[in-house]
């Protein structure tokens, strides 16, 4: 029998191995190809300045920043492909060291650890060696509290019962579960308090200095900058407000550099968290479940919309974490004052 599980998870791990090596080689792809866009960039920007065309730089810009654009949706796509089954090779070598070995990349529950408890200190429930270690697949940190308290508080019968019959239903989702762990992993090492932070710090009035008016002007600073690019391609006057225009939103921004250096303190990187907990959620909500336990789960997650909401807060986040690259971040700062709006 181990030799056929061993063998299922041998199999499993290299097929997911392979496509991991075939993503990131399409992943490097096009991250030369971003090199090569951005090289002509450069050069577009030089011959529209040695020929003294503002037009031929302008045209140059809008272009390569479409490219490089639609090159970074590529490349994340690959990256995210490339992770995710690098992902899902680690979870079933993680099975096989579980058989082998006894090993488990998961917690073994060592901060659960409490010798004054009647009975899980001497019955070895937490700790290394322990059966916390031999049965926890649990990334994140509300699935290893549950797990504790359920090692260590008695149940009555009915909740057991109802208990066992979940987790009988989840072993056998051969392909499921290894996927939904895979999803997860990525809580293992992430912050347990940046997710708190982010509510708090959503739940507290920003103050922007001149925020009842900046809201109005984001709502027309792009067709007036917009305008004026367009306008400086047939009259050269334009091209003298155009340059004026985006000086004053970029001093906009600058001015106001201590309110976004606060919201990128507390945002920081959690864009990609929560976007892997909405993947998450989002396949728990689409599995279809026999048992009670796991179709009353299912229904409260179905009922608050939770990947959904999580999905749009993660967009939101991303959207103001697109100033992180230099050349996009300028672009739109200088037509949509982008870092003042998204805060």
């Amino acid at each position: 029998m181990n030799h056929d599980i061993l063998s299922h998870y041998h199999k499993a791990a290299a097929q997911a191995a392979a496509a991991a090596a075939r993503f990131k080689q399409e992943a490097d792809t096009y991250s030369l190809m971003r090199l090569g866009v951005f090289v002509l960039f450069i050069a577009g920007v030089v011959a529209g300045v040695m020929s003294d065309s503002f037009t031929l730089i302008a045209i140059v810009t809008l272009v390569m920043i479409a490219a490089f654009a639609w090159l970074v949706s590529k490349q994340s796509i690959f990256e995210r492909e490339r992770d995710y089954y690098n992902g899902l090779a680690k979870v079933n070598q993680n099975e096989i060291d579980s058989i082998t070995r006894m090993g488990n990349l998961y917690s073994n529950g060592a901060g659960y650890q409490n010798e004054k408890h009647f009975y899980t200190s001497d019955l070895d429930i937490f700790g290394n060696a322990s059966l916390f270690q031999l049965v926890n697949r649990a990334a994140t940190a509300p699935g290893n509290r549950k797990l504790a308290e359920w090692l260590s508080a008695p149940a009555n019968k009915e909740t057991i019962l109802l208990r066992q019959e979940a987790v009988k239903e989840l072993s056998a989702k051969n392909t499921w579960k290894p996927e939904m762990q895979t999803l997860l992993l990525f809580a293992r090492t992430a912050d347990a308090n940046e997710l708190s932070r982010l509510i708090t710090y959503l739940n507290t009035p920003v103050n922007i200095p001149g925020e009842k008016w900046l809201k109005t002007y984001f709502k027309i600073a792009p067709f007036i900058m917009t305008a004026a690019v367009t306008l400086a391609f047939f009259v050269n006057e334009f091209k003298i407000a155009a340059l004026l225009i985006g000086l004053v939103h970029g001093q906009l921004v600058l001015s106001r550099q201590k309110h976004v250096r606060k919201a990128e303190l507390i945002v920081g990187k959690i864009g990609a968290t929560l976007a892997g907990y909405a993947r998450a959620f989002k396949k728990a909500e689409d599995e279809q479940w026999q048992s009670v336990y796991s179709q009353h789960l299912s229904a409260q997650l179905k009922e608050k919309q939770t990947s959904a909401q999580i999905k749009e807060l993660s967009r939101l986040v991303n959207n103001f974490n697109a100033r992180l690259n230099m050349l996009v971040g300028t672009v739109l700062n200088l037509f949509f004052l982008w870092d003042l709006k998204q805060i």
